[in-house]
């Protein structure tokens, strides 16, 4: 399915910015990481209280590239619904805004730091 998100306004400079500082490469890379973070968080994600789409646009092929239908494999287990539900794009934005709060939380930090905290799984509850 092919399909485009836009991050949240505030969050396209410092995904930039970060993605600049821990040397991640193309900026996928921190949307690909903030999807992953949010997936493992306790929280319900809250469709209904989403941020603006006026940041960042990823294509959903850029977005999750040759890993696309695993990660939303991932996402349709998590919220316990099919790839073909209507609000599934509103997930998907939902994470990748969510997690992108947590990790750009931590702009003092160099990624191994980073990493190191979101290792155990208790720092993502």
């Amino acid at each position: 399915m092919n399909y485009s998100i836009k991050t949240a306004e505030k969050f396209k400079l410092p995904i930039a910015s970060q993605s600049r500082t821990w040397d991640l490469g193309p900026e996928n890379v921190i949307a690909r990481m903030a999807f992953a973070v949010s997936l493992e968080m306790d929280e319900p994600m809250d469709i209904d209280g989403l941020l603006d789409s006026k940041g960042k646009e990823y294509p959903s092929k850029v977005l999750f590239g040759g890993l696309q239908s695993t990660y939303e494999g991932m996402l349709c287990l998590k919220e316990n619904i099919a790839l073909s539900h209507p609000d599934f794009k509103k997930y998907v934005k939902g994470h990748v805004d969510r997690g992108l709060e947590r990790l750009l939380s931590h702009v003092g930090m160099d990624l191994s730091q980073v990493i190191e905290h979101y290792s155990d799984r208790q720092e993502l509850a």
